[in-house]
């Protein structure tokens, strides 16, 4: 059983004005193929950032943007994270699904379409580790703009290993799941933070596997887009990880540790 009873008393996880987005969901599904012995016997989500599981910097920074019930989406070793994180961490209600196949993204969330309900929801990626206070920032834009989401971006040399977002102004106007490399024009990442209204529920329902067989989340956005719903760009600002390498693990304990951020 956990003993994740924590409240962080670190002012950089302070937040400020009460925020409306009650709800989040945390895909945490994955193998970590890619982290090699690290989740041999381990899911990925447990495995150590700063001396902390890498769930527990997402969870603080979603707690820090007023969530108070998070759903989390496993699969590997997913029993070992319902047992380390219990019913209630950080100060939030906690709730579990199982993804039997890991057959993308959207198939992932419509898991937690039941624990949404009519309400608005961050949807975070499991292994993206982000400054602390991003979150909050994207909410503080989602409920002061009259809007049907708001996706974290981040800036990068090319896209190719994500999904790129093109813009104009702030509204996002196209997004593209894995362009091949030199292809975009644009440096805009999916940054794997987002917050969106309930209309993302119907269009998740209507995705088709892309063509490398996986139901995605970019695919719902893609039909939201077409569909004239308003889609706004929120750039990160500080540090961004995807966790799923050793490098960049090993960048991300460099980066927490440098900044305290450390159990």
């Amino acid at each position: 059983m956990s003993q994740q009873k924590f409240r962080s008393t670190n002012p950089i996880y302070q937040g400020g004005n009460p925020l409306t987005v009650k709800k989040a969901v945390v895909l945490a599904a994955g193998r970590g193929t890619r982290l090699g012995e690290l989740t041999a016997n381990n899911p990925k989500g447990l495995v150590q950032v700063a001396g902390r599981p890498m769930l527990d910097h997402v969870l603080m920074n979603m707690q820090d943007a007023g969530v108070t019930e998070t759903m989390l989406i496993v699969g590997y070793r997913g029993h070992q994270i319902v047992d380390y994180y219990g019913t209630s961490s950080f100060g939030m209600s906690m709730a579990y699904a199982t993804q039997p196949v890991p057959n993308g993204t959207a198939s992932a969330l419509l898991l937690a379409e039941e624990f949404s309900g009519n309400d608005d929801i961050f949807i975070i990626y499991g292994d993206i580790l982000t400054s602390p206070g991003s979150n909050h920032s994207i909410a503080e834009t989602f409920q002061s703009r009259s809007c049907d989401g708001v996706i974290g971006l981040n800036w990068v040399e090319d896209p190719y290993e994500g999904g790129a977002v093109y813009r104009e102004n702030e509204q996002v106007t196209r997004v593209v799941e894995k362009p091949p490399l030199g292809t975009s024009t644009t440096n805009w990442n999916i940054a794997g933070v987002s917050i969106f209204s309930p209309a993302i529920w119907s269009r998740l329902h209507d995705v088709s596997p892309s063509p490398r067989g996986e139901y995605e989340l970019t695919s719902a956005i893609e039909a939201m887009i077409d569909e004239k719903c308003v889609l706004l760009g929120h750039e990160i600002v500080g540090f961004w990880s995807d966790a799923g390498t050793p490098g960049r693990l090993a960048e991300s304990d460099a980066w927490f540790r440098e900044h305290q951020l450390v159990n």
